[in-house]
């Protein structure tokens, strides 16, 4: 008898426990915005401007780093930031090697893969399989507010604030700082390689580090929205890059939403039942549509 009450209490209590722990979880996932987006900001007193997008350039074939690497120096990871050899590329010697590191800012807690490998182009391995290229992130800039895939993830003139080849001043966000999303929360999915078989497609948060918010939040191309492994990310025929950022947005393990920062530093959480008509105007910095704060 004794033996059966404990279990009772037990099988009581332990979804409490399991709340409690994930509150903390999503507590600090939050806190994690909070410090990237005072960390850009910083960057935007320094440089006035915030980071770009990525530094590209299609015509000679460049491909540089993401925002979340030019705000290192302000996250205290100096250290690694001087590292990396910029006259370079990301991929080549001087400039691959800091993309192994896991920054702690940049993973969520409730997100059993933060700062795993992610599976990211053919040649680039660093950790023990071929299939593990760089570390991957949680945090990922906001570019846009329609749906593309990799050939458009970093094109110009996009309508949020992370995009390539151009820095977003604070001026430029005339919809308003407290209106403008800035930095999402995303998760991967299970994928393959053509040829090096099974591994994890999700952003790293060392170069193509931006998203659109036209998939919604936790949309069906996520693990949290319900993608199965029998449907792995592979290219369906084409490209498993494209598929990834045509596929899998901004996404949670935490129930019911993700996180989102805005442009004044805040950090909030979206509901996964946001109208899409709500989350295009506030993912424009430049827009013109009329929202309150009350809507979100």
């Amino acid at each position: 008898m004794v033996i059966a009450i404990i279990g009772i209490l037990i099988a009581l209590l332990l979804p409490a426990v399991q709340a409690a722990r994930e509150a903390a979880r999503r507590a600090q996932c939050a806190n994690n915005f909070r410090q990237a987006t005072l960390a850009v900001h910083n960057y935007h007193a320094a440089h006035q401007c915030f980071p770009p997008g990525l530094i590209a350039n299609w015509r000679t074939y460049y491909w540089g780093w993401s925002w979340s690497v030019y705000i290192l120096p302000y996250l205290e990871q100096a250290s690694l930031y001087g590292t990396i050899n910029f006259k370079s590329q990301y991929w080549l010697t001087g400039g691959c090697e800091a993309g192994a590191m896991s920054i702690p800012v940049y993973n969520c807690p409730s997100d059993p893969r933060a700062g795993s490998w992610g599976e990211f182009c053919s040649n680039f391995q660093q950790g023990s399989t071929p299939v593990e290229d760089f570390r991957v992130t949680n945090l990922t800039g906001v570019a846009d507010s329609d749906v593309w895939g990799r050939a458009e993830a970093q094109a110009t003139n996009r309508n949020g604030m992370f995009f390539a080849n151009y820095a977003v001043r604070i001026s430029d966000v005339r919809d308003g700082t407290s209106n403008t999303l800035c930095i999402g929360e995303i998760t991967g999915a299970p994928g393959r390689h053509p040829t090096d078989g099974p591994g994890w497609f999700q952003p790293t948060w060392y170069t193509f580090n931006c998203q659109q918010t036209g998939l919604g939040i936790n949309g069906p191309g996520t693990v949290p929205g319900g993608r199965p492994a029998s449907d792995p990310v592979d290219g369906d025929g084409g490209n498993r890059h494209d598929e990834m950022f045509g596929e899998i947005g901004f996404s949670s393990f935490h129930p019911g939403g993700c996180h989102f920062s805005l442009a004044d530093g805040s950090a909030r959480f979206f509901s996964e039942n946001i109208d899409y008509q709500l989350l295009r105007a506030i993912t424009t910095r430049d827009g013109g549509e009329v929202v309150r704060q009350s809507d979100f």
